[in-house]
């Protein structure tokens, strides 16, 4: 895929806006460690009664261009999702001025930026750190599934049990995450 002619129609549209603060990559092509495999993923900054007009005009550019097979918007996080017939998979995040603040330069790829919101950030975020509550609790419902083994395998529950191996595989999973110092440990495509 053509990163630049993907970006170019949805960068356009969404310039045109003055609702709309700033455009970034972020994901992996923010990064710059996007493969063949990548979605595309874009942050846009605009005020929280602008953020609906933001994914309209997002949604607008790509449907110009692309036949969207799949839609999904997370409400609650204003996130929007979309597949395209030729299973591009890209994303919108849309944050207001003062949440995006929780971002680095390293993260992100500005496509346009009104209001110099990419300047104002920091180089890079700190390395994480585990958090021993969330480390506790990972543990703690470990060994409760763990002791239900006992009653899968006494009742014969076969599909009980491939459930819970499943389980204990993500809690496992985690845990091992909360030991990864990366401060952008990026999505679940790259763990």
């Amino acid at each position: 895929m053509d990163i630049d002619a993907f970006v170019r129609p949805i960068f356009t549209a969404l310039e045109r806006s003055d609702r709309v603060r700033a455009l970034f990559l972020s994901g992996s092509h923010g990064r710059g460690t996007a493969d063949r495999f990548s979605d595309v993923d874009f942050l846009a900054v605009a005020k929280p009664e602008d953020h609906a007009e933001a994914a309209r005009l997002w949604r607008g550019a790509l449907e110009e261009r692309h036949d969207i097979v799949f839609w999904n918007e997370v409400q609650a996080r204003d996130v929007f999702n979309a597949i395209t017939r030729d299973w591009i998979r890209c994303d919108l995040s849309v944050q207001s001025p003062e949440t995006v603040g929780r971002k680095a330069r390293d993260l992100l790829k500005p496509l346009f930026d009104r209001d110099g919101i990419w300047d104002g950030l920091p180089p890079s975020l700190p390395p994480a750190r585990p958090d021993p509550a969330r480390v506790l609790a990972l543990v703690r419902e470990f060994i409760r599934v763990l002791g239900l083994l006992v009653v899968g395998l006494g009742r014969s529950e076969l599909v009980l049990l491939v459930r819970g191996t499943e389980l204990l595989r993500g809690l496992l999973t985690d845990l091992m995450l909360e030991d990864c110092t990366d401060a952008d440990r990026g999505g679940a495509l790259h763990l």
